[in-house]
């Protein structure tokens, strides 16, 4: 009876689980037959008690790996000379089941505190009548697997694949169902990696290797726990065995680089993975790097080159310039030594550009890359239709000029805003810093796409580059990274067959990995831990061989949940259009009506038209500060998804919201305006916000838009020509945006003329921005009627729960 009620509990809680585990694929509700016999609970008393016994002994209970399962580990006779130097646990026991392993969780955990779990386990799926279904067994193992994670924070979990064997043949395709839900659920949960190990016991014919097992068809004999050795122990954590020496490299010009080099113990070759840097955060002399020793412990090579001019380097800083032949001489050095058998590729915002801009150009030994949060488009991440980004870049020139001895007061809540709103700008680096910067110059002294500057030297060749990679990659973005844009148009970029094994990963975070918005818990959105990806994934290319599957994992703000895709862009379902209109919102009288699917009443002249809009006027001495935006960087405060401020703060702000939402609404893409629009300016801005207002009032941005009329519906040409009063259409596009909206939501549409710091402030003149000293207002005005259907065209996608 007792057993009975501990198995209502177990199955219980494991049903709770699997509903609300939803990025994870479904097996659906527990439902277990079979369950009156409870004897394969306490079938293995004998060696639950014998391994207890062992714990009473034991004086130290820290250790390297924690093996978890049933005889396959039991029969492992060499386990702890297999793994040494490394200190194992083998705590795996008779025909141990999920079940039991359950019912005894507390006896065979024990007190140990392991820096890794090994787990093994495939006894509920035998052919016997107490067996369980695939789903059962499943979501059994994930509330075992949570349970580990939750009592032991520091360990990652490595869950090794079930193996083929002759005794239990006709079961490989329930083995492969089931490893495929192992592996999917690895994917997607931090500190925990699928280990394939059933493939090496195959021969090339997917036929099973009898050389590999005993004589009972079952169990692995000691060449087959050599290659299950092989795969577990580069991936454990020692507590030692490394060695670590600083040294100077040539790089491609006559000046020696200064390089950090972690190798494992022994002679090699062994795989290493390379990145390159301009960033001194930390002492940059000694053995300090701690992802280098993580890498090192786990059988990887680990070397870090600082950037010419940068920490210790010979040579002088120049932002972007030499990258590519120094980062060139890097890789052919370290492909040519004898300790090195394979290479990946790995950097974060600038040192993923040292990745990217070498990639198409790469030995043989390189494997793979895994790059973060950069673009391959430089021109993207500096300007949006004419205004340039000073909050990343104006910031990061500051920041990083070798050029500038004595930097401004960095003021946290605003960020170098001064020298950002400075006229002429081009004069700012002299005027403010003391010292001029040419290569910031050219970047605010080119604003179209198409000039040569942005297709020559270092960016140009940048563009062209993804391409002609060859090898697999895996790209990271973040919805409200900087540098989405780029990054995204990198991987749309690849060759097909470069695609079919990269991946790309888009997260709700932003450049520096923190999530938006913050409006409720979102637990699932640390499901997919990139940087214990980074270690796997380049574990499994550089390391073992691996060659890896392609996918696109997105993340959906909102519905808290990940989804895989074969391809970005997400295909929509359909579009949902909103109108703007000039009827006042019945319950905000500072706010107007969005009309879903309506447009105003038809107008029959101008002066109808006239009644069909709203003015505002645009004042560049008094700019709307940015709430919030998907570009910003310095300006922590500001960044990502921000609570909004009330409605009729400004009286600037056009505010426009729509009726409660019905049914969700998820939004997978860019956000489309419609706008018309009028000044009495020869060149001006216009930009609109998209919010979700929550139920309680809570307002927080998806997605912003801006455009001028230079270079109005045209992104990647040339400023054109304004005649002022001149009635034109603008579309404007947002960057695309993963974002669920929940029933009783409203939207809300701001449109204005300003959002600084994300983009520079407009002085409503004709011409180059940076060579500009005068302002002066502009008088704004924007239609909506049937002539002039100015609205809002949401992308949306539909998914059953």
């Amino acid at each position: 009876m007792k057993t009975k009620l501990i198995l209502s509990l177990l199955f219980g809680l494991c049903a709770l689980f699997c509903y609300s585990q939803n990025s994870i694929t479904q097996s659906g509700c527990l439902h277990v037959e079979n369950t009156e016999d409870s004897v394969w609970l306490t079938r293995y008393e004998n060696d639950i008690l014998a391994l207890e016994k062992q714990d009473k002994q034991v004086q130290e209970f820290t250790c390297d790996a924690l093996f978890l399962g049933s005889s396959s580990f039991r029969m492992w006779r060499k386990m702890a000379e297999d793994f040494a130097p490394l200190h194992v646990v083998n705590r795996g026991y008779g025909g141990a089941s999920i079940r039991d392993l359950l019912y005894n969780y507390t006896r065979i955990v024990g007190k140990y505190q392991p820096r890794n779990i090994v787990f093994y386990s495939e006894n509920d799926i035998i052919g016997y009548k107490t067996d369980i279904g695939i789903g059962e067994s499943f979501d059994l193992h994930r509330l075992f697997f949570e349970k580990l994670l939750h009592d032991y924070p520091q360990a990652r979990l490595y869950i090794l694949s079930v193996k083929p064997s002759g005794s239990r043949k006709a079961l490989m395709p329930r083995h492969k169902m089931l490893n495929a839900l192992f592996e999917e659920y690895a994917a997607k949960t931090r500190r925990v990696a699928y280990l394939d190990v059933a493939t090496p016991l195959l021969d090339g014919q997917g036929e099973i290797r009898p050389e590999l097992y005993l004589d009972d068809n079952l169990h692995l004999n000691d060449e087959g726990y050599r290659i299950w050795t092989n795969i577990i122990k580069p991936r454990l954590s020692p507590p030692a065995g490394y060695v670590y020496k600083d040294t100077f490299i040539r790089g491609g010009g006559p000046y020696q680089l200064f390089t950090r080099i972690y190798l494992p113990k022994g002679e090699g070759p062994f795989p290493v993975v390379i990145t390159r840097t301009p960033y001194t955060f930390n002492e940059t002399r000694g053995d300090n790097i701690k992802q280098g020793q993580e890498y090192v412990r786990r059988g990887l090579g680990y070397i870090q080159q600082y950037c010419r001019g940068k920490g210790g380097s010979e040579g002088v800083y120049q932002p972007n310039v030499y990258e590519r032949e120094d980062g060139r001489a890097l890789v052919n050095w370290v492909a040519a030594q004898p300790w090195c058998r394979s290479i990946g590729l790995f950097g974060v915002s600038y040192t993923a550009l040292t990745g990217w801009i070498v990639a198409d150009s790469l030995p043989d030994k390189v494997k793979g890359i895994y790059l973060h949060h950069y673009g391959i488009d430089r021109h993207l991440s500096a300007y949006k239709d004419g205004l340039f980004r000073h909050d990343i870049l104006t910031g990061w020139a500051i920041d990083n000029a070798s050029e500038v001895s004595h930097k401004p007061s960095h003021d946290p809540e605003e960020p170098y805003y001064d020298e950002s709103r400075f006229r002429p700008h081009k004069e700012m680096d002299v005027k403010r810093l003391g010292v001029e910067l040419p290569w910031y110059r050219d970047w605010i002294s080119h604003p179209d796409y198409s000039d040569p500057y942005w297709e020559t030297g270092v960016w140009g060749q940048l563009r062209g580059i993804p391409s002609k990679i060859k090898v697999p990659m895996t790209i990271v973005a973040g919805l409200f990274d900087h540098h989405l844009e780029g990054t995204l148009k990198g991987y749309e970029l690849l060759s097909p067959e470069t695609k079919k094994n990269s991946r790309l990963i888009l997260g709700g975070w932003d450049h520096f990995y923190q999530y938006h918005p913050d409006v409720s818990p979102q637990p699932h959105a640390k499901d997919v831990d990139v940087f214990a990806d980074q270690l796997d994934w380049l574990h499994k290319v550089v390391a073992q061989g691996v060659v890896p599957e392609g996918n696109v994992q997105v993340y959906f703000i909102g519905a808290d949940c990940w989804k895989t895709y074969a391809s970005w862009p997400i295909r929509r379902d359909k579009d949902v259009v909103y109108s703007l209109s000039n009827r006042k919102d019945a319950g905000n009288h500072h706010a107007y009506q969005l009309l879903k699917d309506r447009i105003n009443t038809p107008h029959t002249g101008s002066r109808q038209l006239a009644s069909s809009s709203l003015k505002f006027v645009y004042n560049p001495l008094r700019p709307v500060m940015s709430v919030g935006g998907e570009t910003l960087f310095n300006s922590s405060a500001r960044r990502g998804s921000k609570p909004q401020p009330e409605i009729g703060y400004r009286d600037d702000v056009l505010f426009f919201l729509s009726p409660p939402l019905e049914e969700p609404l998820t939004i997978a893409g860019p956000v489309r305006a419609t706008i018309y629009m009028s000044s009495d300016c020869d060149d001006t801005c216009l930009t609109y916000k998209i919010s979700e207002v929550m139920p309680d009032g809570r307002a927080y941005n998806i997605r912003t838009g801006i455009t001028t009329l230079a270079y109005r519906n045209n992104t990647y040409g040339q400023a054109q020509a304004y005649t002022p009063n001149e009635v034109v259409e603008l579309n404007i596009e947002t960057l695309p945006v993963t974002w669920q909206v929940k029933p009783g939501s409203r939207l809300r549409v701001d449109i204005t003329s300003s959002d600084f710091p994300q983009y520079s402030i407009h002085s409503n003149y004709a011409g180059l921005w940076s060579e500009q000293v005068r302002t002066r207002k502009a008088h704004q005005t924007i239609y909506m009627d049937e002539e002039h259907n100015s609205r809002i065209s949401i992308p949306v996608i539909e998914w059953e729960d």
